[in-house]
């Protein structure tokens, strides 16, 4: 079986192509980049600064075990050497730096969020595509995953829309948590933030057939994580020490068996 997160070496970079200001807590840019194949295409990188020490294993974390929830997300993601000056002349921020490269974060473009309508004040549109999202298919998933792995920053500004019921989930540097995560902020009981759902259901206010889902998708979460775990395991060995890694490991697991019990809490909803 094929790794789903590739590596990509500093040659597949080929050069940035614009700023994004979706991506606030890192060097967010487009990028014209190679990919396994050879053939370029355009997609969105990260460098996370020093200040942000976990952001790229929350992003290997965060695709794994969405895709194994079967969450949609671009296809093509990879942890990517990016050439020293492409960042230092395009960006301030103190990055940890290996040699004359970076390591970023490079995830193929897949449409638009629902933020372009914001910035042109297109409020219309806006709310259409927030209408189109809690009826996308995989919208009580995708909720249902954020609830598990303790994503407190969903919002729509990392979701991407390219059609009709046509969305992608980005940007995972806060699974779990945040990018500056420490062992005692993964407590496996706690409730965390759910930002979006929160904010778009005020009081756990959720519809009934919203609720049911939620709960039918929590059930598959523990499968889930045993189907990300093996190359998981390989990316946290490899970015975290042993401490960290066994943590994070265990946080996920113990959580994806607690996901039922902890959605009924939060929906009230007596039987699933």
């Amino acid at each position: 079986m094929s790794d789903i997160v590739q590596i990509l070496s500093f040659d597949k970079y080929i050069a940035p192509l614009e700023h994004t200001s979706d991506g606030r807590m890192a060097a967010t840019h487009l990028a014209s980049v190679k990919w396994i194949d050879n053939k370029a295409g355009r997609f969105y990188v990260k460098v996370y600064p020093k200040c942000h020490p976990r952001g790229l294993i929350n992003e290997i974390t965060g695709y794994l075990v969405a895709h194994a929830s079967g969450i949609p997300q671009p296809k093509k993601v990879a942890v990517i050497q990016i050439p020293k000056e492409a960042i230092e002349n395009n960006f301030e921020g103190d990055f940890e730096c290996s040699g004359d490269y970076y390591w970023g974060w490079a995830s193929e473009e897949s449409g638009t969020t629902p933020n372009t309508y914001l910035k042109m004040e297109n409020m219309v549109a806006f709310n259409q595509c927030i209408e189109l999202l809690k009826k996308w298919k995989s919208f009580p998933n995708m909720l249902a995953f954020d609830d598990w792995v303790a994503n407190q920053d969903r919002n729509t500004g990392n979701i991407t829309i390219k059609g009709y019921n046509d969305f992608y989930v980005i940007d995972h540097g806060n699974v779990p948590v945040s990018e500056k995560w420490a062992k005692e902020h993964l407590v496996v009981e706690s409730v965390y933030e759910n930002k979006l759902l929160d904010g778009l259901y005020q009081g756990n206010n959720y519809p009934l057939p919203l609720s049911a889902s939620l709960i039918e998708s929590s059930k598959e979460h523990p499968e889930a994580f045993r189907k990300a775990h093996r190359e998981l395991i390989k990316w946290c060995n490899a970015l975290l020490d042993e401490e960290s890694s066994s943590h994070l490991q265990h946080f996920l697991e113990a959580r994806a068996h607690l996901s039922v019990s902890r959605i009924k809490d939060k929906t009230r909803l007596l039987v699933a």
